[in-house]
């Protein structure tokens, strides 16, 4: 009986581990930052880089969504 034993005792062994292994490459859901924080904090630095790009440009337009409207339409039409 012990060579039945042991052989038991290792095979719950392995199958442990398998569940140990496969737990820890199965991904991990998207967190918080993932969801709302990166994509506010990289829509605050294109806001601010459109501002200040166009503070730099003397303020050609009234806001600074009429110059990126301008830019737009010229990178389209061409």
């Amino acid at each position: 009986m012990r060579p039945q034993t042991d052989f038991a005792t290792r095979i719950d062994r392995i199958n442990k581990d398998a569940i140990q292994a496969d737990k820890q490459r199965k991904r991990k859901g998207r967190g918080f930052g993932q969801f709302l924080v990166v994509p506010l904090m990289m829509g605050s630095f294109v806001c601010g880089g459109i501002i200040f790009a166009w503070d730099m440009m003397d303020r050609p337009t009234d806001n600074p969504f009429a110059v990126t409207s301008e830019l737009t339409a010229m990178l389209l039409s061409e």
